[in-house]
């Protein structure tokens, strides 16, 4: 199933040395698009999480 805007895949894993930053803000419709995943029934069993949308910039 891919979401926000078909740039990312849920359940494909990353090392942590492959991880890359876009260095620059989200644009609406990425946040659109995170915002839209959050109030689906797909993610009925998200709680008590924060998601950032900031394209790698906080990714350990």
């Amino acid at each position: 199933m891919a979401v926000l805007g078909g740039s990312a895949t849920v359940g494909t894993a990353t090392s942590a040395g492959s991880r890359r930053s876009t260095s620059r803000p989200a644009t609406p419709e990425e946040i659109a698009g995170v915002v839209a995943f959050l109030s689906s029934d797909d993610a009925g069993f998200v709680a008590g999480v924060t998601i950032p949308i900031d394209g790698g910039l906080t990714a350990k």
